[in-house]
């Protein structure tokens, strides 16, 4: 292999690259379980809204509104 002007193999310039973007693994892991628990807290909302329509379905939907209304 032949080195560059600073005196490095190939091999050596691409360890010192990597090793000069590595993230550190706890803030990496925080920002996964933040991300995880939101996307979960999304899904758990979506799904209690759709059971809350999927009873509207079958059920008499002028007296839903007046109920919510609370005037004709």
């Amino acid at each position: 292999m032949t080195r560059n002007e600073q005196g490095f193999e190939g091999a050596e310039i691409a360890d010192a690259a990597a090793a000069a973007v590595t993230t550190h693994p706890v803030v990496e892991r925080k920002a996964l379980r933040a991300i995880a628990l939101f996307e979960a807290a999304k899904g758990l909302g979506a799904l209690a809204i759709s059971l809350g329509l999927l009873t509207l379905v079958h059920s008499d939907l002028q007296g839903v509104v007046v109920n919510l209304i609370g005037t004709v």
